[in-house]
């Protein structure tokens, strides 16, 4: 049987069992050795589907180290494309060499930018300053909890969780 139905099989047999609750029935004892059956049922799938996500977690986590050893990996590489780059740079400025071509490859000396070095942002003017605009959801789940009514939120109810011990 599918958890699913198991479930629904415990459902009923649970109504069924209140429902007749007082009556000395062998129907009665019937019943709840049923829901005995289905109850150990339900908790060999139930321990199966955690032992199968617990593979999978597994797995992901694998995955999320390779990627991070990936990740520095390629981080090394663009630091020494970069590196290269400015080695590259800094011969031609010394060289005075504006432009120069390869085979492959036309390099040009671009003149420097000018970029903006703040020292002090409490100095410039505030059309000047970009302001983040959020909301305090711990302050605002404390009034809307205590009855204070708020325009724009709303409390709501999430998905119940499941914990393993």
């Amino acid at each position: 049987m599918k958890l699913y139905e198991l479930s629904d099989s415990y459902r009923l047999i649970n109504r069924r069992i209140e429902e007749t609750e007082g009556d000395e029935t062998g129907e009665d004892i019937v019943l709840k050795a049923a829901l005995d059956s289905i109850e150990d049922a339900i908790e060999n799938k139930a321990q199966a589907i955690i032992i199968m996500a617990k593979e999978w977690e597994a797995e992901a986590d694998a995955l999320k180290e390779e990627q991070d050893r990936l990740a520095k990996r390629r981080k090394a590489l663009e630091n020494r494309a970069e590196g290269i780059r400015k080695y590259l740079l800094s011969q031609l400025v010394l060289a005075s060499l504006q432009k120069l071509k390869t085979k492959l490859f036309t390099l040009t000396v671009n003149p420097a930018k000018d970029s903006v070095v703040v020292d002090d942002i409490e100095l410039l003017p505030a059309e000047f300053v970009r302001t983040k605009k959020e909301p305090e959801k711990v302050a605002i789940k404390k009034a809307l909890e205590e009855g204070q009514v708020l325009q724009g939120v709303h409390l709501e109810t999430g998905q119940p969780s499941l914990t393993v011990r």
